[in-house]
C-alpha cells in the first residue's frame, strides 16, 4: 500500500486549478467550493456546469487548452481532461515549477501526490473513508453504508 497521510485542508486561501470540465471534474468542484479561488480552464464546459460556475464569486473559467503559465500562484491542481497528453504534460511542468502543488490526475491517478476521500459530513462531524485509488465503487458502498448506519443511529 502507499503511504498516504489522511489530511483536511482549510481552503480559505488555496487557489484550485481544475484542467477539464466533465462529469469528474464537476464532481470534485463541487467539493472546493470554499476555495479562495477556483480556475477553470476547458475546451469546453456545458451550459449547466457554466451556469453553476457564474453563480460563485470565487471561480473564473476560459474556455480554451491548458497552458503552462496556468499552474501560476496556484497550490491544488486536478487534472480531469481526458486527454492523457495534457495529463502528462501538466505532470511535467508541475515537476518543472520548483513548487510544491498538490496535484490529482484522473486518467493517471499513479502519478497523483494526494487522493481524493469519499466523505460524510453531517454539523460538525466528518467521515471519509478511502481505498487509495484501488476500488472507488467499494469506497462508495462503504461510504454509503456508514451514512445509513450514521442515521439510523441518531448521531
Amino acid at each position: 500500500m502507499e503511504n498516504f497521510y489522511p489530511i483536511n485542508i482549510n481552503l480559505k486561501n488555496i487557489h484550485v486549478l481544475v484542467v477539464g470540465m466533465g462529469n469528474v471534474a464537476f464532481r470534485k468542484l463541487s467539493n472546493i467550493l470554499s476555495a479562495r479561488k477556483i480556475r477553470i480552464i476547458s475546451k469546453e464546459i456545458d451550459d449547466e456546469k457554466l451556469e453553476f460556475t457564474k453563480k460563485h464569486d470565487n471561480i473564473s473559467y476560459e474556455i480554451r487548452s491548458y497552458e503552462k503559465s496556468d499552474l501560476n500562484d496556484i497550490n491544488i491542481v486536478f487534472a480531469c481532461t481526458n486527454d492523457l497528453s495534457t495529463q502528462l504534460q501538466i505532470k511535467e511542468d508541475i515537476e518543472n515549477s520548483g513548487k510544491f502543488i498538490l496535484a490529482n490526475y484522473c486518467k493517471i491517478g499513479e502519478y497523483s501526490n494526494f487522493t481524493n476521500m469519499s466523505t460524510i459530513q453531517k454539523d460538525d462531524i466528518g467521515i471519509a473513508v478511502s481505498t487509495y485509488r484501488k476500488d472507488s465503487a467499494r469506497t462508495k458502498k462503504i461510504r454509503e453504508n456508514l451514512e445509513k448506519w450514521y442515521e439510523d443511529a441518531n448521531c
